[in-house]
């Protein structure tokens, strides 16, 4: 499946590049409203509590345990920022450089940090935090409790989905 991926993604842009920038927009559109759906169908699922928000975890981590967890945490929140460095090589095909990279790099952090903060907030919302910290997949622990067992096909076409889109602020440039 991998190969044929590539191969089709390639033979996209090869065909034009107007081709594999539709592409990438349509993606990226569907990429926002599968993650609108997502945070949305958590909340309004009713299958949470807000008491999860105030609720402090019933085995607490201190010291090295708990530096340890704040970076591993932490980790995969930087990891949604790195997309911002790609913009800067962009520089000489985008139209304004001075004014619409730092418009790019704003709205693309600003706009990670929404998301980031909105999604975690749904998780939280669905799952105590303990229940959190033992779960090897949030998400898809998250959509259960929302949508019921049945929502694994939910989470797999959520992973391809924002696989293949590219980054809001990369298409936003193209356009620009």
């Amino acid at each position: 499946m991998a190969i044929v991926l590539v191969l089709g993604l390639t033979l996209v842009n090869y065909l034009s590049v107007r081709a594999g920038s539709s592409l990438q927009l349509v993606s990226t559109v569907i990429k926002m409203v599968v993650v609108a759906l997502l945070i949305a169908g958590i909340f309004y699922s009713g299958n949470g509590t807000a008491a999860n928000f105030i609720n402090p975890s019933t085995h607490p981590k201190q010291g090295f345990s708990l530096a340890g967890g704040l970076v591993a945490a932490l980790t995969g929140a930087f990891m949604a920022y790195d997309g911002w460095i790609n913009i800067t090589f962009l520089g000489g095909e985008i139209r304004h450089p001075q004014k619409n990279i730092f418009r790019s790099l704003v709205t693309g952090v600003f706009t990670c940090i929404i998301v980031y903060l909105l999604v975690n907030q749904a998780y939280l919302y669905a799952l105590p935090v303990d229940k959190m910290a033992a779960s090897p997949l949030v998400a898809s622990d998250a959509i259960a409790v929302a949508l019921g067992k049945t929502s694994g096909a939910i989470v797999a076409a959520l992973i391809v989905i924002c696989t293949l889109a590219p980054s809001m602020v990369m298409q936003w440039l193209r356009h620009v």
